[in-house]
């Protein structure tokens, strides 16, 4: 199969996955444990019940999406899942099995050699999230540089069809902006970009700012 059918296969597979309704109430339960674990609230509040080897599978399936547009929003979505299970079930070997396969998928390597490994559990989730999270705000193309996270959120926004955002001064829009049409400019995207800015002395600031990038 072509990679142009992959894609398109990708696609139809995965387009609508993250909309799932069960898959949306096994990340909700998945979060509220993790919070009175963070928290530690076990000892007033019980865990929510859930089918976690559904939630597994899920995450499963999500690191290995194809989708064109969806498929970073997917493979974090499954690292964020398997991550935060690891931490409210640090001792249940299905899900340690089960992350060490989503991180391979996502190529999230150091990831997987912390699960291969034997280090003390609370250790090992501060070293997996460590890496998860610099996986997730790596900026694209420039791996050695990460976004700060509000900045990555709108990042990922950039390709839907209709996106409106409003952020403070420091926030860095025009530097995700620059990010974004320079990993569209490397991936041959033939398409017109305006920058607009708020005066006329920001022009050649903002020029020579988009050239550098």
């Amino acid at each position: 199969m072509n990679s142009g059918n992959s894609y398109e296969l990708g696609r139809v597979v995965f387009s609508d996955i993250d909309e799932n309704e069960y898959l949306n109430e096994l990340y909700e339960d998945i979060l509220y444990n993790y919070a009175v674990k963070q928290l530690s609230l076990d000892h007033l509040v019980s865990f929510k019940e859930f089918n976690l080897i559904d939630a597994l599978r899920f995450a499963d399936l999500l690191s290995k999406s194809t989708h064109p547009e969806k498929r970073e929003q997917h493979r974090m979505l499954a690292q964020e899942i398997v991550t935060l299970l690891l931490f409210s079930h640090p001792d249940n070997d299905i899900i340690r099995t089960y992350a060490g396969f989503v991180f391979a998928n996502t190529g999230n390597y150091p990831g997987s050699r912390l699960i291969a490994s034997e280090t003390d559990h609370t250790d090992m989730f501060d070293e997996i999230f460590a890496a998860f999270r610099s996986d997730y705000l790596s900026i694209p193309g420039e791996p050695d540089k990460k976004f700060l996270a509000a900045q990555k959120k709108v990042y990922q926004h950039l390709k839907d069809d209709y996106y409106s955002y409003s952020g403070p001064t420091s926030m860095g829009k025009s530097f995700i902006m620059r990010k974004f049409i320079k990993m569209q400019v490397q991936a041959g995207m033939q398409s017109n970009y305006v920058l607009l800015v708020p005066t006329k002395a920001l022009i050649n600031e903002m020029r020579s700012q988009t050239i550098m990038t």
